[in-house]
């Protein structure tokens, strides 16, 4: 849950394989996901951007909406930008983690 004023620090979820979120609520001026790109080299790229798009943008905002699911891997490094509503803007975090299937010795 995210107040008013609160926000999200861009973060990776290390050791999970894949990582989301299912909104709950979302008052409009709450905060959006932001997605940022993995690629460094893309952002160092010494060629100017004349219009920026999604296709070589640094990062995107995502606005969710109550009812989303957002599912991405755990490196992948994101944020939530400031709660600039008056109300709480609630989610459901996760993380999944692969675990090897054990096969157990039926001696």
């Amino acid at each position: 849950m995210n107040g008013p004023g609160h926000s999200n620090k861009a973060h990776i979820h290390s050791g999970s394989f894949l990582s989301g979120a299912y909104y709950v609520q979302v008052p409009e001026n709450s905060g959006n996901i932001e997605i940022y790109d993995p690629v460094i080299a893309r952002v160092a790229s010494p060629y100017p951007v004349r219009t920026e798009s999604i296709s070589n943008a640094n990062h995107i905002a995502h606005q969710c909406a109550a009812g989303d699911l957002v599912i991405f891997p755990g490196w992948l490094q994101h944020g939530v930008q400031m709660n600039e509503s008056d109300a709480d803007r609630i989610s459901i975090s996760f993380n999944m983690v692969h675990r090897p299937k054990t096969h157990q010795s039926t001696e």
